[in-house]
Order: structure tokens, then C-alpha cells, then sequence
């Protein structure tokens, strides 16, 4: 019982601490990430719960519908993120918020106009924010 008994108790020791640190740096780094993913989820509900659409008014005349939303809650919307179902297609078509057609952001309490052809009168029309916020009716 001399040297050897001495250098595997250090290997031993070494290991373990080696060991440990991987770990608990696995550990930490997965607690991270969950935790990140948990307050991302509550600021993507809170953003949800802090929008609200109106559906001001919606026409169809000569195959284009036409449909006035305000956004009525406090989140800044993004028209890229924002969908527009015809008759449940999606359409591409004219935005305007307030009359400009060159931003990108809808502000509260700002109204969009948007534009969109169609071939015969569709029998529901929806607008659909990038947080999943829906309005809509019939034409």
C-alpha cells in the first residue's frame, strides 16, 4: 500500500469531479431552456391577451372584397405576420394602415383597409393576426 493506492484514489477523484461538472453543466443548461421556453410562452399569451381586432365593415363588388379592421387592444401588429382568409383561402391583396401602404406596423388603434379579389361573394371573411388573434364575419 503505497504510491498506487494513492494515484487511483486521485484518478477515482478526478473522475468523479470530471464527472460532476458535465453534469451539472448539462443540468443547469437544460434548466436554462426550460425556463426560457416558459417565459417566451408567457410573453406570446400575454401578447395574445393584450390584442384585439374589430371588424369594421366588410363589402364585395365587382369580384374585389373590401373589409375595414381596427386594431382595438395594445400590441403593435406586423401586416407580415397578418393572414387574410377569403371563404377560409388565404389571399394576398391590398394593405393600407391609415392610408399608407408602405409600413409594416399596425399601431393600436389604427385601422387597416384591405383589398382582395374574389370570384363570386365569399360567405365568411377572416383577418388573422401573427398571435393567432382572429376577427371575421360575413360579407
Amino acid at each position: 500500500m503505497g504510491f498506487s493506492v494513492s494515484a487511483s484514489a486521485a484518478v477515482v477523484f478526478l473522475a468523479a469531479f470530471v464527472a460532476f461538472g458535465t453534469l451539472y453543466s448539462a443540468g443547469s443548461n437544460g434548466f436554462d431552456r426550460v425556463s426560457g421556453a416558459k417565459h417566451a410562452s408567457a410573453d406570446r399569451a400575454l401578447e395574445r391577451a393584450n390584442t384585439a381586432l374589430v371588424l369594421d365593415n366588410a363589402s364585395y363588388a365587382g369580384g374585389t372584397v373590401s373589409m375595414n379592421v381596427t386594431n382595438t387592444g395594445t400590441t403593435t401588429l406586423s401586416l407580415n405576420e397578418t393572414t387574410v382568409l377569403v371563404d377560409n383561402e388565404v389571399r394576398s391583396g391590398t394593405r393600407r394602415v391609415n392610408g399608407d401602404a408602405a409600413t409594416d406596423l399596425w399601431e393600436p388603434g389604427e385601422t387597416l383597409r384591405v383589398t382582395v379579389s374574389a370570384g363570386s361573394r365569399p360567405s365568411r371573411i377572416d383577418v388573422v393576426a401573427g398571435d393567432g388573434v382572429a376577427v371575421g364575419g360575413a360579407v
